[in-house]
């Protein structure tokens, strides 16, 4: 926690910041990581391809060719762990393009012992083909069924899955104050 009282949840991304992975790698279907807790995820009755790249100033680059679309295409960022009716906010900001407008949608995924609670924000993410910047929050004690407590905690970016896509994710920061 800082001065300000915000804690930041995204250290799993510091590997795609500082190390680059210029060439461009194939994705490893349906479950690709691209740093320790940081994978694309693709349900596995989806037909496609394609490749990802960490390049300088990027945190990743993924192109996607699609044969046959599947129900779910996801980004997941583990997070630490915390409680959440210990924070007022959980937050992300991110930095964003697209080959063409695409719509994401943002979710906070929390484990439990039957499997696991999606809470989606209330807003989605709009890649476009400028550089976008984006900011979403969600309030914890607006969401009765987000558990307090979980063993495992994920931001999903939930991408396009019906379609081919070419997206940069500049940055991304997670927070909770």
């Amino acid at each position: 926690m800082n001065e300000h009282g915000v804690i930041a949840l995204d250290a799993v991304l510091t590997p795609l910041r500082e190390e680059a992975v210029s060439e461009p790698r194939p994705l490893d279907l349906p479950g690709t990581e691209m740093a320790p807790g940081v994978w694309l995820y693709t349900d596995p009755e989806a037909d496609l391809s394609g490749e990802w790249a960490s390049p300088r100033g990027r945190l990743c680059e993924i192109g996607i060719t699609l044969a046959r679309p599947g129900r779910w295409l996801g980004l997941h960022v583990a997070l630490p762990p915390f409680e959440a009716d210990a924070v007022t906010w959980l937050g992300f900001a991110l930095r964003v393009h697209a080959a063409r407008p695409l719509a994401l949608r943002p979710c906070l995924r929390s484990g439990t012992e039957e499997g696991f609670v999606d809470t989606f924000f209330d807003r989605h993410a709009l890649a476009r083909t400028a550089e976008t910047d984006h900011q979403a929050f969600l309030a914890p004690d607006r969401h009765p069924d987000l558990p307090a407590t979980a063993p495992w905690r994920e931001l999903i970016l939930f991408l396009p899955s019906g379609e081919s896509l070419s997206l940069a994710l500049h940055d991304l920061r997670i927070f909770a104050l």
